[in-house]
């Protein structure tokens, strides 16, 4: 009988979704009708199926989010390190300030130049250089605290947690298979027959570990194991 990710597989491999694996994957419900008239509208011009008796084509819903340069809230918030509550009261608190418009954040999707503005409109680290991600997540978070009165709760990588490191990597992406957060370099790719113009899925390194057998014949580039987790 198939595991759980056995079946999370197969449910990937078929570019159409239900609304479970849709929330799932991009926390965005079918009945978010704003979102889903404009994909459904975007769908047809560019002759493509988006949507077919309660599924969505996930293929199709991956290169509408692409084409308008949008993102599911769920990944706007881990992509600065945070949790969605979080987000939406950065959000909430930048519009009382008058820091940004409603057009911004809206319908459950966000803008991503809101991602790369975000820095912006805090002069102390608008045009300073960061070594790296964790850095300048670190950073924003403080400065929220500091400026906004906000206690960000982060979100951080499941194999960088595993491991202990200090600092921690900050989990900016999801695992397709279990949902846990991804830091940037513990992300392990895979192919899932999604189409070239589009990033392919990816799980954890743990994941991976854990379901090698199983994820081996998907796996696009062999990742490379830290001592400490190779006898998991």
């Amino acid at each position: 009988m198939p595991n759980d990710i056995e079946r999370r597989i197969a449910c990937l491999r078929d570019k159409w979704i239900d609304e479970t694996t849709l929330r799932f994957l991009y926390g965005i419900a079918l009945n978010n009708d704003l979102l889903m008239k404009g994909f459904e509208s975007w769908s047809k011009l560019h002759n493509l199926d988006g949507l077919s008796d309660s599924r969505v084509n996930r293929h199709a819903f991956e290169l509408y989010f692409q084409n308008k340069n949008i993102l599911p809230i769920k990944f706007a918030s881990a992509r600065i390190g945070m949790t969605t509550d979080s987000f939406n009261s950065v959000v909430i608190k930048l519009k009382e300030r008058g820091d940004i418009s409603i057009n911004y954040v809206s319908s459950g999707i966000v803008q991503e130049y809101f991602l790369k503005d975000l820095r912006n409109y805090f002069p102390s680290i608008s045009n300073k250089l960061f070594f790296d991600e964790v850095h300048y997540l670190s950073a924003l978070h403080k400065l929220l605290d500091e400026e906004l009165g906000l206690s960000i709760e982060p979100v951080y990588c499941v194999t960088s947690k595993k491991l202990e490191e200090k600092p921690l990597e900050f989990g900016m992406y999801f695992d397709c298979l279990t949902d846990q957060h991804i830091g940037l370099r513990y992300k392990v790719w895979l192919e899932f027959d999604k189409p070239a113009q589009l990033e392919p899925d990816k799980c954890s390194l743990l994941t991976y570990i854990s379901n090698k057998d199983i994820l081996k014949p998907y796996i696009i580039i062999e990742p490379d194991i830290p001592e400490e987790l190779r006898q998991e």
